[in-house]
């Protein structure tokens, strides 16, 4: 049993959510700025935080943008130079430019993952509406060429 996003996963399970990073950022994003704050909550600084949620990423994109960013916070850049842009949404990113000011990311970090959570849901509620759509085009398509196949000879003329 892992702990994922506030959810408990078993077994096989883990291994479809892995799956589902790989192709959807919303939710890679979403499960990184909730382990960032976990671990910042635990009383570990932003930087080894970041270091250390590298060092297990399996997406090699994303470890790749999580080195650039720990090396950029640790050189001293501001936050919102640091961070990827497209990391953080509407409100959130105005936090991270404001957290440059007060010194606090924590704010910018949730209302990040607040957004991410639900760009995520929304993606989620679209695949829901699109998937049983198309399991019942395709099952059609099977029925369709099955009968045509039962019924093409004795439809052909004597």
């Amino acid at each position: 049993m892992r702990s994922s996003g506030g959810h408990f996963v078993f077994g096989h399970q883990w291994e479809d959510h892995i799956f589902l990073e790989q192709f959807f950022s919303s939710l890679r994003l979403y499960n990184f700025f909730e382990l960032l704050l976990a671990s910042i909550d635990s009383g570990e600084s932003l930087q080894n935080s970041i270091k250390k949620i590298a060092m297990s990423s399996s997406h090699h994109l994303n470890k790749k943008q999580l080195y650039i960013l720990y090396y950029k916070i640790r050189l001293g850049f501001d936050y919102s130079d640091s961070f990827p842009q497209n990391w953080f949404l509407k409100e959130s990113r105005l936090a991270l430019v404001n957290s440059n000011k007060n010194g606090s990311i924590d704010r910018a970090l949730s209302m990040a993952s607040e957004l991410q959570k639900q760009r995520w849901t929304k993606t989620l509620n679209t695949l829901n509406n699109i998937i049983p759509v198309a399991s019942l085009l395709i099952a059609g398509l099977f029925v369709a060429q099955l009968l045509i196949s039962i019924y093409a000879p004795l439809m052909e003329p004597f």
